[in-house]
């Protein structure tokens, strides 16, 4: 499985977190490691606040947000492939390709293209 560089970057960070505040403070032998290493993740996931979580733990944050939160299988009923598509990493082809991904989708709607009275534009900058 292939990590983008956005989830390398958080994978690292929990290594770096590990590293310091688990690894460097308890230093268990390998006979403790397994009981030492399930009180820690119980306090970083229960007891500890997170600055990234407003101050909140994340189970906190993951009750607030439970209610909310789509279950994988209605994530998965939802999802529609053709309505995906390819990024190119230069920004003008990636301009372009969107929008011949925009008009194609316009065409296989089944209303039809939009008309020109219904054409998005760009919110001015403030």
């Amino acid at each position: 499985m292939q990590l983008t560089a956005f989830a390398n970057g958080k994978v690292e960070r929990s290594q770096l977190t590990d590293l310091n505040e688990f690894w460097f403070h308890h230093a268990p032998t390998e006979d403790e490691i397994d009981q030492r290493l399930e009180e820690w993740q119980f306090d970083y996931n229960w007891r500890r606040p997170h600055g990234s979580l407003g101050g909140k733990t994340p189970v906190d944050r993951i009750t607030e947000v439970g209610e909310i939160t789509p279950l994988s299988e209605q994530v998965q009923n939802a999802y529609d492939e053709r309505k995906e598509r390819i990024r190119h990493r230069e920004w003008r082809v990636d301009k372009t390709l969107a929008e011949h991904h925009r008009r194609v989708l316009e065409l296989a709607s089944p209303t039809g293209p939009a008309s020109s009275s219904t054409v998005r534009k760009r919110p001015p900058r403030k």
